[in-house]
């Protein structure tokens, strides 16, 4: 199980599983009939595809009229994988020139708005040995900021939480050459220079974290996996007090493969992880979603559609009774939402013909800004010519 992720990128469980065991299984028409609230309606919105292989794997919302999406697509000229970042301006979405380094890959990951004028983005190239990127939007552009790459042999960045302008928290793992052992990779941004954090290990292999996302200040939480000595995965979250992180520990569901793969929190008390879990080998994938009640770690029962694999890539919390996690089934996405008791399937929709996934999900902070929808984002496969193309829903509240 050692560096699965690393062939196919954090989002291999809706690539690999998804696209090559699906096969071509229609996911149908749009599954669910269009919603109109308040000047919202639910449904695909277009999203541009400047390439082949476009994914989308971050969405942040800064406002009813200011989203942004980040991800990869393959450049026809180049045969390289480039940044992608798309905006939303209230009418449409629209390409908007990113960074790469070097003729190699680069892939996006991860993106986080803390205002309309300071918004990170982040993932790694192939050049050389795999390095972690960190781009930066200041209202006019984006630039790629020089950071530490501290493993000496492949240094990623999956998740990133913009808390302020001076309070920025990316995480990842680094691998050394010199090393078996993966470590997990956390650096700050305090708005002037650049610390990486130093955070345990528990895995005997791998140690990876994939989203992070701050209750406050000094109360943050980080969420992957990591391997045992058996080379399985087990769930793995650690937490900020406002000096130090530590690990604490969550539960797995059977022995054998447990990926954490979205955080959100709605305060001290009551933090949500999602993901997915094989209970052993040749199982079918199903969801997971754990939440943490200020003392523990607790699994709760989430919904699985009969069929074939289910994942979960995404949670947003809007407050304890409406809390949305996305992923995709064997019927295409896959929507849950927690309502305070259980956690219940909405509506979502699906491009006809084609094997469809959501990896990502965003709506209005929990600071006063006013809105009324959600966004999703993430990538479809034509089932005729396998291309895949971005994927972009909205769920009006």
């Amino acid at each position: 199980m050692k560096h699965f992720k690393k062939f196919f990128g954090p989002w291999v469980f809706t690539v690999a599983l998804i696209a090559l065991l699906m096969g071509t299984g229609s996911a149908g028409a749009i599954s669910a009939t269009h919603l109109r609230v308040a000047n919202c309606t639910s449904g695909i919105v277009p999203s541009p595809n400047p390439g082949s292989l476009n994914i989308l794997r971050g969405i942040t919302y800064v406002s009813e009229n200011n989203v942004w999406a980040a991800g990869s697509y393959v450049n026809g000229q180049t045969n390289l994988a480039d940044t992608l970042i798309e905006h939303w301006n209230g009418l449409q979405w629209s390409l908007v020139s990113s960074p790469n380094v070097g003729s190699a890959n680069n892939y996006l990951y991860g993106i986080s708005a803390d205002s309309a004028n300071d918004i990170w983005a982040v993932g790694y190239d192939s050049t050389g040995y795999t390095q972690s990127i960190i781009e930066h939007w200041d209202g006019s552009q984006w630039s790629l900021i020089p950071h530490p790459n501290p493993g000496t042999g492949f240094n990623y960045l999956n998740g990133v939480d913009a808390i302020s302008s001076y309070n920025v928290w990316f995480v990842g793992e680094e691998i050394n050459k010199s090393q078996t052992q993966d470590d997990i990779l956390i650096e700050h941004w305090d708005g002037t220079q650049w610390t990486v954090y130093t955070s345990p290990d528990p895995g005997a292999a791998e140690n990876a974290l994939d989203s992070v996302a701050a209750v406050s200040p000094n109360d943050i939480w980080t969420v992957g996996n990591y391997s045992n000595t058996n080379d399985h995965n087990l769930t793995l979250t650690e937490h900020w007090n406002g000096s130090s992180w530590s690990w604490v520990n969550s539960p797995s569901v059977g022995s054998f493969a447990n990926f954490l793969r979205g955080v959100a929190t709605v305060s001290t008390n009551d933090v949500w992880a999602v993901g997915f879990y094989w209970a052993s080998p040749g199982d079918i994938t199903d969801t997971l979603t754990e939440n943490w009640n200020g003392s523990g770690w607790n699994v709760i029962p989430s919904p699985n559609p009969p069929g074939g694999d289910n994942f979960l890539g995404g949670v947003f919390a809007l407050n304890a009774t409406n809390v949305y996690a996305v992923g995709s089934s064997v019927s295409g996405t896959l929507v849950i939402k927690w309502n305070g008791t259980a956690w219940v399937i909405i509506p979502s929709f699906n491009v006809s013909d084609a094997s469809n996934s959501l990896l990502a999900i965003s709506g209005p902070p929990p600071n006063g800004a006013s809105g009324n929808s959600l966004w999703a984002a993430g990538f479809y496969v034509n089932n005729q010519n396998n291309a895949e193309n971005t994927l972009i829903e909205r769920f009006c509240l």
